[in-house]
């Protein structure tokens, strides 16, 4: 299997190649050679299993999107926002030799963006409902998220005059944020903390001392008393809110979290991302049991009336 990584040489794309190098496996297929493109030059070692290729230059320079297209990549990992949409998928695309299968795109968050739908509904002969999937941070798939996705269309509608407004990309994690600030503030028990008293406050945040432990979870209906419980001494705050569970190792700087997984679902007005596919559980560590097989035709199935 071969693999064109985008935004190679960036802090993910990294990480991504060096997990790829050491687990060369994507299913049942062996990952024999990777393609690293991004604007200043990848690095990373090829392996006995696995060959490396870099590509260096801008997503919107056509001579660089030959070269990409030139290797016949079967899986193409983006990790860039919506200008991979916006200058690189179509004329892959439209430049992709004739007789040879097309690949898969694999996607971030960033890219889920009406570009990919518009695509999508601008060459339906291309199926790519059909041949891209994405992941999207948080499961989206509890009780606080419900609660939050109701109040979001309500606040749309009364504030924008918009009806049935979805959440966009990343909004559960905005408004986590500004819940884990004002814990923050509250763990401190300063009038004016400091840069430093907000640290230290938010290195509590994620606490699993089992019985001792504080649930402070982003809700408007009990904000009061969870802030009064984080504000009090001894107290250990863990929190969780729409965004899913904040285990947060203060230590490495690193957070397991759950993450959905998106397709192109049709719809009758042409195509969206919702409802999510399927979602990962970082508790458990791996999809539902039932998992996703892609070699289904029908593996993303339309979006339900």
């Amino acid at each position: 299997m071969h693999i064109l990584i985008t935004g190679a040489a960036g802090m993910i794309g990294r990480k991504i190649t060096e997990q790829l190098l050491r687990q060369p496996r994507i299913g049942h297929s062996s990952v024999t050679k990777l393609t690293l493109h991004d604007v200043v030059a990848p690095r990373a070692e090829p392996t006995d299993v696995t060959s490396i290729l870099p590509i260096t230059g801008d997503i919107s320079d056509r001579m660089v999107i030959d070269r990409l297209v030139a290797e016949k990549p079967d899986i193409i990992m983006h990790l860039g926002t919506a200008e991979f949409a916006q200058n690189m998928m179509e004329p892959i695309e439209e430049r992709w030799p004739a007789g040879v299968r097309k690949p898969w795109y694999l996607m971030p968050e960033g890219s889920r963006v009406n570009e990919v739908r518009d695509l999508a509904a601008k060459h339906p002969e291309w199926k790519l409902h059909e041949r891209v999937v994405g992941t999207a941070p948080g499961g989206r798939n509890d009780s606080l998220w419900a609660e939050f996705e109701s109040s979001f269309r309500s606040f749309a509608t009364a504030s924008r005059g918009l009806t049935n407004q979805q959440p966009l990309n990343l909004a559960e994690y905005a408004y986590d944020a500004v819940y884990l600030v004002a814990y923050a503030i509250g763990r401190s028990r300063q009038a004016a903390p400091t840069g430093t008293d907000l640290m230290l406050g938010m290195r509590q945040m994620s606490c699993k001392r089992g019985a001792q432990a504080l649930l402070a979870s982003a809700s408007g209906t009990n904000y009061s008393t969870s802030y009064a419980a984080a504000a009090t001494p001894g107290s250990c705050v863990d929190y969780k809110g729409p965004s899913g569970e904040l285990d947060f190792n203060p230590d490495s700087g690193e957070a397991a979290s759950d993450y959905s997984v998106w397709c192109l679902r049709r719809t009758p007005r042409g195509y969206g991302f919702e409802p999510a596919l399927s979602s990962f559980s970082s508790s458990l560590g791996r999809l539902p049991a039932d998992g996703l097989d892609f070699t289904k035709p029908d593996w993303c199935p339309a979006a339900p009336l």
